[in-house]
């Protein structure tokens, strides 16, 4: 089991090589090869990393921690960023003094809270590293419709174009904020 809880999720500031799940492959297949199994299928732990090594494209996923929110789809050894430490626009916005737009909402949250700009350089710095890498993200928050979706604009954002082009956004719990389109 020990090859398994080398694929623990990250912490934010953490980034993992590609290689590492590849070098984890080959040491698997001779493992399966010393055990005398034909393939490296039949160990128990094998699929999280064929899963990392063969996945098509990463995923950002945006979702809600409520009772009412879908639960993730992306496997267990994703990154999951909560949000909910930052400043929360939901009253802002449906009173209409804020508009629900990513820029408007991030800047929202860094004039609110002193300390909202380097937890929101954290969680972007940490997602755009695993997307980079080509592992999936979740952004979540209470609702997953505005903190989640305002991050995942800004996370977006920073990406370079090409990494850019291979995400997939996948918004669970809310209607996608009309500027959040990845391509």
């Amino acid at each position: 089991m020990q090859f398994h809880s080398e694929l623990a999720p990250k912490k934010v500031d953490q980034c993992a090589s590609h290689e590492t799940a590849t070098l984890l492959l080959h040491d698997l297949a001779q493992l399966a090869i010393e055990r005398d199994c034909e393939t490296a299928h039949t160990l128990p732990f094998t699929n999280v990393c064929i899963e990392m090594e063969h996945s098509s494209a990463p995923t950002l996923e945006v979702g809600g921690t409520g009772k009412r929110c879908v639960a993730s789809k992306l496997p267990n050894t994703a990154l999951v960023i909560s949000l909910i430490n930052l400043p929360n626009p939901y009253t802002a916005i449906s009173r209409n003094s804020l508009e629900r737009e990513p820029k408007a909402i991030i800047n929202w949250m860094i004039a609110s809270d002193k300390k909202a700009q380097s937890k929101l350089e954290s969680a972007v710095e940490g997602a755009v590293c695993e997307l980079t890498e080509g592992r999936s993200v979740r952004l979540e928050c209470y609702g997953g419709r505005d903190r989640s979706q305002a991050v995942a604009w800004k996370v977006l954002h920073s990406l370079r174009e090409d990494v850019r082009q291979t995400v997939v956004l996948e918004c669970l719990d809310a209607s996608v904020m009309e500027c959040l389109g990845v391509n």
